[in-house]
């Protein structure tokens, strides 16, 4: 396989994912909000994980990110859950698997642009989601 071939497709796929990431700030249906996850040793209990930094709550439509980490990989990580995760029902290990190959790939892409419009949208997220 050539080399220009593959990083055109890795290409083509980051702008996809980014579009849909968009899509699913700007519909307003899933808010965010930030707090103190990764330590959290029974919030990671509850979840099955041994650590968490984000987590997605499919109720109330919430993505959870804990604010001192690198918000920007964890939110794109988390809304990559919400895209893809209804292919693989009942399979978490891959699943997760392939969110993060996702993630490094749109992190390894990422311009600072797309980086400034996924703080505006987790911005109006986090904002719609402001305690009353």
């Amino acid at each position: 396989m050539d080399t220009s071939d593959r990083k055109a497709r890795e290409r083509r796929l980051h702008y996809r994912l980014m579009h849909r990431i968009y899509r699913l700030c700007a519909e307003g249906t899933w808010r965010l909000r930030y707090g103190r996850l990764q330590g959290n040793k029974k919030l990671c209990r509850s979840y099955g994980f041994p650590n968490i930094v984000g987590f997605v709550d499919e109720g109330p439509q919430i993505i959870w990110v804990d604010h001192r980490n690198d918000v920007i990989a964890t939110f794109a990580h988390e809304c990559l859950h919400v895209l893809i995760g209804d292919r693989f029902v009942g399979r978490r290990k891959s699943e997760e698997r392939e969110v993060q190959r996702l993630e490094r790939l749109m992190m390894r892409h990422m311009s600072a642009s797309q980086a400034r419009r996924l703080h505006v949208h987790m911005y109006n997220m986090l904002f719609a989601s402001a305690p009353e």
